[in-house]
């Protein structure tokens, strides 16, 4: 979640709802409150600077679309 911007504070939040669920209580709308809050991507692979680099992409062309291909087909 830190690509989405969670810090410190948010991942104590995403831990307690965690021990909730494990404890059998249901947490679904608090999760989607917090999930809400965090919408923009701040960090992903396009804007990471070593695979980004020319050498990196002279090396491994299609690596970014494995990548794609692959989130997509875990829905993420």
């Amino acid at each position: 979640m830190t690509r989405y911007g969670m810090q410190e504070s948010e991942m104590g939040e995403l831990a307690a709802l965690m021990k909730t669920e494990l404890e059998g209580k249901l947490v679904k709308d608090e999760v989607l409150r917090l999930r809400n809050r965090f919408t923009d991507i701040h960090f992903s692979l396009y804007n990471c600077r070593i695979v980004s680099s020319d050498l990196f992409q002279a090396r491994f062309p299609d690596f970014l679309l494995w990548v794609d291909f692959f989130l997509h087909q875990i829905k993420f």
